[in-house]
């Protein structure tokens, strides 16, 4: 059956993500990979690969090796006509390679050549996704924003974005994801109000890995929180809340040591610290 791939690795990312069972959801992966190279339709090969690296893979594998599957989705949905599709991939192959750590000098290249291809052909949609949730966020650590807290430049205002998005939590999901990353990094302001968006990017890209790298950097920015002012108020809340935060990453770091692992053993020695347990 032409569709037995879409089916496989669709019931990969359920029981990847929504069951936690990652080695059952990676068996089902590959089964709907092997499937889609085995038929002719580029459409069902690209979909598949598409899928796969967005939902299934990173859960177990390290995230560079999605790239191929991406970019092999890339060139057979450009090859059957499939735009919809190419939008899609554009947008999280962007974010996914940000969060990969590609050099950011190539990735914004790279970006503005797809925004291209995204304009042409009409999918304006996928053209702010990718631009509010990677080409602005490199831009930011590149320097090239108004200011260290801000996206803003002369081409992308953050207010109009997120006014105009308001209704369309896909977008802002992309858009917080790389917002809670940067507000760390930049010791923003506005961090822990960002760090209070998490949830919009739990619910609204399920099983993606801007949920793992939104987690992290979240986690981080309540430590910070909590080491600047521990006789706050909140500081029992808080506390529960980064050790929640921390339990996720510590669970997918099991899965995936190469994804998470390091990640996983920062908080820990965080919240050690916040303790005072350093011996």
């Amino acid at each position: 059956c032409n569709i037995s791939a879409f089916a496989f690795v669709n019931y990969a990312f359920i029981v990847a993500y929504l069951r936690q069972q990652y080695d059952v959801g990676a068996r089902f992966g590959h089964a709907a990979i092997a499937l889609a190279n085995a038929q002719p339709s580029l459409s069902i090969r690209a979909s598949t690969h598409f899928l796969y690296a967005t939902f299934t893979n990173h859960w177990q594998q390290p995230l560079a090796s999605s790239q191929q599957y991406y970019d092999d989705a890339y060139h057979w949905s450009l090859e059957s006509g499939d735009f919809a599709t190419v939008g899609y991939i554009i947008a999280v192959r962007s974010t996914d390679r940000v969060i990969q750590g590609s050099p950011l000098n190539e990735l914004l290249t790279s970006c503005e050549r797809d925004l291209l291809l995204l304009r042409a052909t009409g999918q304006q949609d996928m053209v702010d996704c990718t631009q509010g949730g990677s080409v602005q966020s490199i831009k930011n650590l590149m320097g090239q924003t108004k200011n260290d807290d801000s996206y803003d430049d002369d081409s992308f205002n953050e207010a109009q974005f997120l006014n105009d998005y308001a209704a369309q939590p896909l977008h802002l999901a992309y858009f917080y994801h790389g917002k809670i990353r940067n507000a760390f990094l930049f010791d923003s302001a506005n961090a822990e109000a960002l760090a209070k968006q998490l949830p919009i990017v739990e619910q609204f890209v399920p099983g993606q890995c801007k949920i793992p790298e939104a987690t992290f950097y979240a986690a981080l920015i309540w430590q910070r929180a909590l080491q600047r002012q521990p006789e706050r108020a909140d500081h029992a809340q808080l506390a529960e809340v980064v050790a929640q935060l921390s339990g996720k990453m510590a669970a997918w770091a099991q899965q995936c040591p190469a994804n998470f692992a390091a990640k996983s053993l920062l908080l820990a020695a965080q919240s050690a610290s916040l303790r005072q347990d350093v011996a």
